[in-house]
């Protein structure tokens, strides 16, 4: 977030416990209309034949952008830092 004098200003942030353990996804599903996107995550297990979707995130399409380009710039780092080592390498 900016202030009108364009310095950033810095938010605290907090997490519950719970929130903070975290889920795995390893399947989404992004739908769009003209005012929202809506992403479900799921996850996709050997051997089951349905999907069970456990969140869904409805952003704004201005949002999309700005999560968009956060997630393209954390992969760049990511792979910058991991892919090119001997150890590393991108996990699917």
């Amino acid at each position: 977030m900016k202030t009108t004098d364009n310095k950033q200003m810095k938010l605290s942030v907090d997490i519950d416990e719970e929130t903070a353990k975290g889920n795995y996804y390893n399947m989404f599903i992004i739908n769009f209309s003209e005012n929202e996107f809506t992403i479900d995550c799921g996850f996709n297990s050997p051997g089951f034949k349905k999907i069970k979707i456990s969140n869904r995130l409805i952003v704004s399409p201005g949002q999309m952008e700005k999560l968009s380009a956060v997630i393209q710039e954390s992969l760049r780092k990511y792979k910058d830092k991991y892919e090119n080592k001997p150890e590393g390498k991108l996990i699917n």
